[in-house]
């Protein structure tokens, strides 16, 4: 399609003209070399207008600048493709710094090919059928696909993620959850594919777990690895230690190995033989796993504290040390908490899970009151809450670690925070907020 590039000065258009061949030979160079750099990205055998408009898409989010790491690069990308899209001749200078600008993204961050191939290439999108693709005219087509790279800037820009965790995302987790940001979650609450998930040291004792009920719960395992008085045990309420290992990338059995020897306040009951019962307490981690006790926000925070790392009890009560806002009733909200995860915390949120083996929500975060129909056990659980993101339609979106079967679900804010803030439960949008050590200078 005929298109002019939006230039003040025109006799440097016309300068460049003359050096036309030299420039599309060295742009099918760099077409080469981004294609071995990008995993999987398609040959251009398209005309030269389309190669500019790819590359300046790619260009675009490395000169926005990393608002959130990879997905600042993403976001200017699509911002500086609007003026690059329409071209057919270009000026040496203005390709130079194109040239440059590229190679920086890809030399620095390496990421400017997450955006989906689709958008890359030009190419009919997944979700849009043969016979739709069909009808549209070649420009019909060219501005409804400007519109979804649009739509992926908007999608990279809103993403808040948790900074705590040294994984960079894949292209298909980022293209699973941009469809999910342009038409929603299809029901409350769903399980992320295997495929798609961010894999840590700490997410990886599936195997470890044991069936109930025909189902393997990855967060009921044996923990013989503590030493003899474990040998023959199992446990139950790991979910606390598990999340804060997934925060802090360890392995399972570092962590609950560190929290064995951890000095950390542990109370349970003791009925005696007269059927009289004792509060009794303990300043042991080592107690409170041999009793398959289930840890408190404070005993993750002096968990977290043991590793070097800052961390508070956050919620909505008097007696919790960080209030979510303390000019309000201090309510947990999707902003508040992307806000929280922008300034590098970690969350770590004390739920309800729905535990019971006969309910259609097994294994997710339900509200006390089945929102579901089915049989409902309440049970606090703990877990990490990695991803905010706003969908297109205004929503919000909530990415969590969930330990109990050792997987990614994503949530509607809706839905989440009715398991969250749970009347029936100690939740009420409480948790544990962390940071990680400062990183030391240099000498």
């Amino acid at each position: 399609m005929p298109t002019k590039i939006r230039i003040d000065d025109l006799e440097i258009l016309r300068s460049a003209a003359a050096e036309k061949d030299q420039i599309i030979a060295e742009l099918e160079e760099m077409v080469a070399a981004l294609q071995a750099i990008s995993a999987g990205a398609p040959s251009y055998d398209g005309q030269f207008a389309p190669r500019i408009k790819d590359l300046g898409a790619m260009e675009m989010a490395q000169i926005q600048g990393i608002i959130q790491r990879e997905r600042e690069s993403a976001s200017y990308l699509r911002m500086k493709a609007d003026a690059f899209e329409q071209a057919e001749q270009a000026n040496l200078e203005g390709l130079a710094g194109l040239h440059a600008a590229l190679w920086e993204s890809v030399d620095r961050f390496g990421d400017a090919s997450l955006m989906p191939l689709y958008l890359l290439r030009g190419s009919k999108p997944p979700h849009t059928s043969d016979l739709e693709w069909w009808h549209l005219t070649p420009y019909e087509r060219e501005k409804y696909l400007e519109s979804l790279r649009m739509d992926w800037a908007r999608f990279l820009a809103g993403r808040s993620v948790s900074q705590v965790h040294d994984v960079r995302p894949t292209r298909e987790l980022l293209e699973w959850e941009f469809d999910i940001y342009l038409f929603g979650l299809k029901a409350g609450y769903m399980a992320v594919p295997l495929a798609q998930q961010r894999l840590t040291a700490a997410g990886d004792y599936r195997e470890h777990g044991y069936k109930d009920s025909e189902r393997r719960i990855a967060q009921y395992m044996q923990l013989a690895f503590l030493g003899p008085a474990f040998s023959s045990m199992k446990h139950y309420n790991l979910c606390g230690l598990l999340a804060v290992g997934h925060s802090l990338d360890q392995s399972y059995q570092g962590v609950i190995k560190r929290y064995q020897i951890l000095e950390t306040p542990y109370y349970w009951e003791e009925v005696d033989a007269e059927g009289a019962t004792h509060q009794r307490s303990s300043n042991s981690g080592e107690d409170l796993l041999l009793r398959n006790g289930s840890t408190s926000q404070q005993n993750l925070v002096d968990l977290y504290e043991s590793y070097g790392w800052e961390a508070n009890i956050v919620g909505m009560y008097k007696s919790d040390t960080e209030w979510w806002d303390p000019a309000s009733s201090s309510v947990a909200t999707a902003d508040l908490v992307a806000r929280r995860l922008n300034e590098g915390k970690t969350i770590i949120a004390l739920v309800n899970l729905e535990s019971s083996a006969t309910a259609g929500t097994f294994g997710f975060l339900e509200a006390s009151n089945a929102m579901h129909g089915g049989a409902h056990q309440q049970t606090n659980h703990f877990v990490e809450i990695l991803e905010v993101f706003d969908t297109r339609d205004g929503g919000s979106v909530v990415r969590v670690f969930n330990p109990f079967l050792d997987r990614e679900e994503l949530y509607t804010w809706e839905h989440f925070s009715g398991a969250w803030d749970d009347a029936n439960s100690t939740g009420r949008f409480r948790g544990v907020i962390a940071s990680p050590p400062e990183a030391q200078p240099t000498p």
